[in-house]
């Protein structure tokens, strides 16, 4: 590999767009989420993108004229809302610079749509930039991110105070499965273990501990932002299990060419998202 491609190959989280064609390997796309694999979804690529339109629909964007897209990565999703949804504004908001250049990047070479429908700003679901703030929106979507912000239920305040009359919330999120029935009839040791697995999960992948609830807490957090009519869909054995399993794949694939960083990254992952799914 050499050039922009190795640069890009070096960047950990692209690790897992990377395809095989006849004779090398490519970053396929720069896709940052878990991924939705259902309906027969076998490329990182594919289960992104379909999480990412499970979203859309569940926001309803296709009746959606302005859109505040918050955490966008490199800007995949954002490519997908005026071009299988016609939103006619999009403001994508997304605290890496150098995610933002790259998105601003791909915008010109034609990725993203076009001047005019597609605004890139650098900025945190905290400090949303004044130009992002003098806007109401018909809808505010988060994709695979609102776990890590410090915290989730200020973001969804604010989201709630700029979206207009009528105005919808969609994300993909992480919520803490409820008690087993084993758990239930052995309270003292259930809670002590779910009390434990949450100080872990928030160490490892840097989730406030405020942000780690059950689904009662997140409708609870929902409804206390101003939101109503709250629905939630449960996807995890379409995610966490085939996302784990994928790091692994790919670990193993491209052992040879990995540096020991690198193959820790993806064993980690799969590991860690193994752990999670169970």
């Amino acid at each position: 590999m050499a050039g922009t491609v190795e640069s890009t190959y070096r960047a950990a989280p692209l690790l897992l767009n990377l395809e095989r064609d006849e004779k090398h390997w490519r970053v396929a796309s720069t896709w940052c989420n878990l991924g939705l694999w259902r309906g027969g979804a076998t490329r990182f690529g594919d289960a992104c993108e379909r999480l990412a339109m499970a979203v859309g629909e569940a926001a309803e964007l296709q009746a959606c004229a302005t859109l505040l897209d918050v955490g966008v990565g490199y800007g995949d999703q954002t490519a997908l809302w005026p071009t299988r949804f016609g939103v006619r504004r999009v403001v994508a908001i997304e605290p890496s610079r150098a995610h933002v250049e790259a998105a601003r990047s791909a915008q010109v070479e034609g990725r993203l749509a076009g001047a005019g429908v597609v605004e890139l700003h650098v900025g945190s679901s905290n400090s949303l930039p004044e130009a992002a703030r003098s806007i109401r929106y018909d809808a505010v979507v988060c994709l695979d991110c609102a776990y890590h912000f410090r915290t989730r239920a200020s973001f969804l305040a604010t989201a709630s105070s700029l979206m207009k009359p009528g105005g919808r919330f969609a994300a993909a999120d992480i919520i803490l499965a409820s008690p087993r029935s084993g758990e239930q009839q052995c309270r003292r040791w259930g809670a002590l273990w779910r009390t434990c697995a949450r100080r872990l999960i928030a160490l490892l992948t840097d989730i406030p501990a405020a942000n780690l609830c059950d689904h009662g807490g997140y409708v609870a957090s929902l409804q206390a932002a101003g939101l109503s009519s709250v629905r939630v869909e449960r996807v995890t054995e379409h995610v966490f299990a085939p996302f784990a399993a994928h790091a692994g794949a790919q670990r193993a694939a491209l052992r040879s060419q990995l540096t020991l960083v690198e193959r820790f990254f993806l064993w980690s992952i799969q590991t860690l998202f193994s752990f999670i799914a169970r």
